[in-house]
């Protein structure tokens, strides 16, 4: 996930896509969002540990054993016909998909239930959602409860929601044990809701916004980051916060098969 920042706005870029490995988990590939503090300016800041740039990998998902999906930002999903769903799924062979439901400070995606009905009738197998949430963009447990509460009432069928934990100037109070607090309360809502969650990050962004020391989370699914354009998990970029395995990766922010729509890439094997 890349992330721009915006006066007026705290957000980042998590979303929701939904793979059916042992545990339930899905794939998120982001874009450039802006996320809603009040009073901050943002700065693009790649999400990967790494990340140098656009990566686009180029080989067809058709010829790489493993699964593929796709995330994207609020913005991105309030803009994607149920056609355009359906081209991704059948050109790109993208199997699910990820989409942002929380945008920081900028709050909930109020075009979330028709964008994962959308992904759902174009043939998408799973579709997730994903939260970035943030203590200085005046989020809260209470946030994750609006979030759930939105899906619950309009009947939104998805798998899971995916704690996007990142980087993103200004969002984050600068004591790192505040930080780690703040996410595991988000957890423990959406688990006290009887929601699935899973945890999207990358070996440097956790340690920069939760501190190295965070762990409790890794009983749930990771969704990491490493912008190599390599569907693989040979990297090993995901020994953080107690994981030792991961369920996901985000291993591309670009592609040439999306249909023109601008998503990340993820992929599970």
């Amino acid at each position: 996930m890349k992330k721009f920042g915006a006066l007026f706005g705290c957000t980042a870029l998590l979303s929701v896509s939904v793979s059916t490995y042992a545990a339930p988990a899905y794939v998120d590939f982001v874009e450039p969002r802006a996320r809603g503090n009040d009073s901050v300016v943002y700065n693009p800041d790649p999400m990967s540990a790494g990340a140098s740039g656009l990566t686009t990998f180029n080989v067809s998902n058709m010829d790489v054993p493993g699964t593929f999906g796709v995330d994207m930002s609020v913005g991105i999903s309030k803009t994607i016909t149920e056609a355009k769903w359906s081209c991704m799924h059948t050109t790109g062979n993208y199997q699910f998909a990820i989409v942002e439901g929380w945008q920081g400070g900028y709050g909930q995606n109020t075009g979330l239930a028709s964008a994962v009905k959308d992904a759902w009738n174009a043939g998408f197998k799973d579709v997730d959602v994903y939260a970035f949430m943030c203590p200085n963009c005046h989020n809260s447990a209470a946030s994750a409860t609006q979030l759930v509460n939105y899906l619950k009432s309009n009947n939104v069928r998805f798998g899971m929601i995916w704690l996007d934990v990142e980087q993103c100037s200004g969002c984050w109070s600068t004591n790192l044990a505040a930080n780690c607090e703040f996410v595991k309360s988000l957890a423990s809502e959406y688990l006290r809701l009887g929601v699935k969650i899973g945890v999207y990050s990358s070996e440097g962004e956790w340690p920069q916004t939760v501190g190295a020391s965070c762990t409790g989370l890794n009983a749930h699914p990771l969704w990491y980051a490493h912008y190599d354009g390599v569907p693989s998990f040979s990297d090993g970029l995901y020994r953080f916060g107690g994981w030792t395995k991961p369920a996901i990766k985000q291993f591309a922010d670009s592609a040439g098969n999306s249909c023109g729509i601008s998503v990340d890439r993820s992929w599970y094997p």
